[in-house]
């Protein structure tokens, strides 16, 4: 309960250092592209590709759960420098 608590103050501190910034309710259109459909139609056909072929979705989630690793390990790599556990 503490813990919910303490990520509660550190959300609401977050907010309110980002409240200054503008809201944004729609992606931007480049060069008479819309960034904003596009993404839209895109995250739409690939939760049709994973509901038909679920199989699918779980190697993706692995492959996510991959590179979460692996930005995790350049992260440390990049702030401990050589006194990041396991550097080779």
């Amino acid at each position: 309960m503490i813990i919910d608590f303490l990520l509660n103050f550190l959300l609401l501190i977050v907010g309110s250092v980002f409240s200054i910034l503008p809201s944004v309710s729609t992606l931007p259109t480049i060069a008479g592209f819309d960034i904003d459909t596009f993404m839209v139609n895109g995250m739409g056909m690939l939760n049709t590709y994973f509901t038909t072929f679920w199989p699918v979705a779980i190697m993706f989630q692995g492959f996510l759960a991959l590179m979460l690793y692996y930005i995790l390990k350049m992260g440390l790599r990049f702030f401990l420098g050589h006194r990041a556990p396991g550097h080779v």
